[in-house]
């Protein structure tokens, strides 16, 4: 994430997904906002950084008369990208014992078909 940084304002991809990410979760630098004012070489940070007090109380901050996301992103987009792994390997574990009980039912009426036809068989043939 660092390494983007470098690029933002000189790469219109980079600028569009660091200011959609700092946006989406309310997030200001991979670390701090402070990271920006040293790649940036200026004291003025991304518009993404920028909040509404009264809208996002809890996660904005006053900073030299602005009112700013003061939390790294890093942390946050590591936090929901557990969250989707977790939700990711529920899933797989769901599917997994769907797909054994398929398995085991598919045997079960296999075995009961063969011995009805094997029954059926012997009480024709004596």
């Amino acid at each position: 994430m660092k390494f983007s940084m470098q690029d933002y304002s000189q790469n219109d991809d980079v600028t569009q997904c660091w200011d959609y990410l700092q946006r989406r979760k309310q997030c200001c630098g991979t670390d701090n906002f402070t990271e920006w004012k040293h790649l940036l070489n200026t004291s003025t940070l991304p518009t993404s950084c920028l909040c509404t007090p009264t809208l996002e109380s809890q996660h904005c901050t006053m900073v030299n008369n602005s009112s700013i996301f003061t939390n790294g992103c890093h942390k946050k987009h590591a936090m929901s990208l557990r969250y989707n792994f977790t939700v990711v390997e529920l899933v797989n574990c769901i599917m997994i014992f769907l797909e054994i009980t398929i398995v085991l039912v598919s045997l079960c009426s296999g075995c009961r078909i063969f011995r009805h036809s094997v029954v059926a068989t012997y009480t024709v043939e004596t």
